[in-house]
């Protein structure tokens, strides 16, 4: 199946408690090397990953989120913009 034909775009936007799974990508030590494994699969698949610069300094992961090619910005203007869009569909889990 070719998957570029579902959607133009995909953006998965870490935010709140959703960084719990950021502490797990990058957080004490080595962090999950195996879900690191499958986030870096994701971004080379063309998935965008965004994680809010807020959140990720809360748990004190932003750093090491940026070092695993992560993008670390204040999501809340985006996601409001988005939210507001006709263009995006959005899934929240």
């Amino acid at each position: 199946m070719n998957r570029s034909v579902l959607w133009t775009a995909v953006v998965v936007m870490c935010l709140g408690l959703g960084l719990g799974l950021s502490h797990f990508v990058a957080g004490a030590g080595a962090g999950d090397k195996d879900l690191q494994a499958k986030v870096k699969a994701m971004m080379d698949s063309g998935v965008k990953i965004q994680a809010c610069k807020a959140c990720a300094d809360l748990y004190g992961v932003a750093p090491a989120l940026a070092a695993l090619g992560i993008e670390v910005k204040y999501l809340g203007k985006p996601l409001t913009e988005i939210l507001q869009s006709d263009n995006w569909e959005t899934m929240t889990f």
